[in-house]
């Protein structure tokens, strides 16, 4: 009758731990702690792939971005030269004031050709001013891409720290220290109850 009741004692209190190792086994999961190495140095953690990519390639053609620099402003001056030459050419045609020479089928087309020309121009020279101010507003995004890689991961990652060495970090490591200690424990006072259970004869 004794050793019954003891065996169901064993048996209730083991099962009581299992149920608890699995619910804090389970929440631990969830936490996905696995995927998280405290004492890998933030240097060490790997760049997203495209952007190694698009690194490597502005890397294999380093004078790209000086180059594209140096034609947008080529294609700025030649609109300038672009923007005198059409005011010359209008100017032209305005001082023309024979009604016989304005009426002529040539003179007409020569006008309406010159309209086509400023337009187009004119749009050209919007596009124009557009790219110039995306790459404004992305040339120091361009400059840092264009970095060796290792400058490059220094940049994005800022200074080479550890997270355990951070107030969060350091939280986060006493608290699954702390949580490996209990789980030593349990398992400790279950070997000891075991033990003594099993060496209990009365």
């Amino acid at each position: 009758m004794y050793s019954e009741e003891k065996a169901k004692y064993k048996r209730d209190v083991l099962e009581r731990i299992e149920l608890k190792d699995k619910e804090l086994n389970d929440y631990l999961l969830s936490l996905q702690l696995d995927e998280i190495n405290l004492d890998k140095s933030v240097d060490e953690l790997k760049l997203p792939e495209m952007l190694l990519e698009r690194s490597a390639a502005f890397n294999a053609q380093p004078d790209a971005f000086p180059d594209l620099l140096d034609k947008l402003q080529r294609v700025g001056r030649c609109a300038i030269e672009a923007d005198h030459k059409l005011d010359d050419l209008h100017n032209r045609l305005k001082a023309i004031e024979s009604p016989d020479l304005r009426s002529d089928a040539g003179f007409k087309a020569i006008e309406k050709e010159l309209e086509r020309i400023s337009d187009h121009h004119m749009k050209a020279r919007t596009n124009n001013t557009q790219l110039q101010r995306a790459i404004a507003a992305h040339s120091e995004n361009l400059r840092v891409l264009a970095m060796p890689l290792s400058e490059l991961n220094r940049r994005i990652s800022g200074p080479v720290v550890k997270p355990s060495e951070t107030a969060e970090g350091a939280q986060l490591k006493r608290m699954l220290d702390k949580t490996e200690e209990m789980r030593k424990q349990r398992k400790h006072l279950i070997d000891t109850l075991s033990q003594d259970l099993d060496h209990d004869d009365i």
